[in-house]
């Protein structure tokens, strides 16, 4: 049974979501289901939640700034993270000590029968923006598909185009735009979108240079920014949740 064994392998790293409240603008579904189900396990088996609920959300992946890792390698197959990992990088919502990406090994390696994946991102341990994906016929690589978005924060992705939309983004010779959600290139001082974690110090553009990485950034707003802006802002951590499917 699908609970029974992702539950005897997650046991002491999957995590139920820990989600503070929101700000006014980040007042959805996925958000009410978060704050609905806080629970804090502490090694009880008995409170992880049940993956044939349609109102659990898993901890997949969270991703830390600033911590000089890469967090696209850390995503694919959990490239420099040590065996253990502190605690809380394994949650959200609070402010605790984290030095380093979270990745949910049973989760992200076993990936079947996923019903939505949520990517979340957070300033003062505050969500401040969100997407929500379909993610039916996905693998832990493609469900960051802009044709599969069901809800967002930031509105005017449904009508505008991306030239760059997917957990790989863009990436060559200095590049390394991840998680990369991207309207429009304008040789560097119009370049515009809605997010990207940036993995390296050193890019192309002015706005994605950065003394420390990675660089979470994103708009603010409830619409894409010029990345060049004042109106963007570097989150803290992002995390990526999943819900999985009712047994039939």
């Amino acid at each position: 049974m699908l609970t029974k064994t992702l539950q005897s392998l997650a046991l002491g790293f999957l995590v139920l979501i820990q989600a503070s409240s929101t700000s006014g603008r980040v007042v959805t579904r996925l958000v009410n289901d978060i704050n609905g189900a806080v629970t804090k396990c502490q090694g009880d088996k008995s409170c992880f939640p049940d993956m044939n609920s349609n109102s659990s959300w898993i901890l997949a992946f969270r991703g830390t700034a600033a911590i000089g890792k890469p967090v696209y390698p850390a995503y694919v197959d959990g490239t420099g993270l040590p065996k253990r990992i502190q605690k809380g990088c394994m949650q959200v919502g609070q402010n605790l000590p984290c030095s380093n990406h979270f990745r949910n090994n049973t989760v992200l390696d076993n990936w079947k029968n996923i019903s939505e994946v949520a990517l979340v991102i957070y300033k003062n341990s505050t969500p401040v923006h969100h997407v929500i994906f379909n993610g039916s016929s996905s693998t832990y690589m493609t469900w960051m598909d802009k044709n599969k978005i069901e809800s967002t924060s930031w509105v005017d992705i449904y009508n505008n185009s991306a030239n760059y939309f997917g957990i790989f983004g863009h990436q060559e010779n200095a590049m390394r735009r991840t998680f990369f959600m991207n309207h429009n290139y304008g040789t560097c001082p119009n370049d515009q979108g809605w997010f990207v974690a940036v993995d390296n110090i050193l890019g192309d553009c002015m706005w994605e240079q950065t003394p420390k990485f990675p660089m979470f950034k994103y708009s603010t707003g409830n619409i894409m920014i010029n990345w060049n802006e004042a109106k963007t802002d570097h989150a803290e951590y992002f995390a990526v949740f999943v819900k999985y499917n009712k047994s039939t």
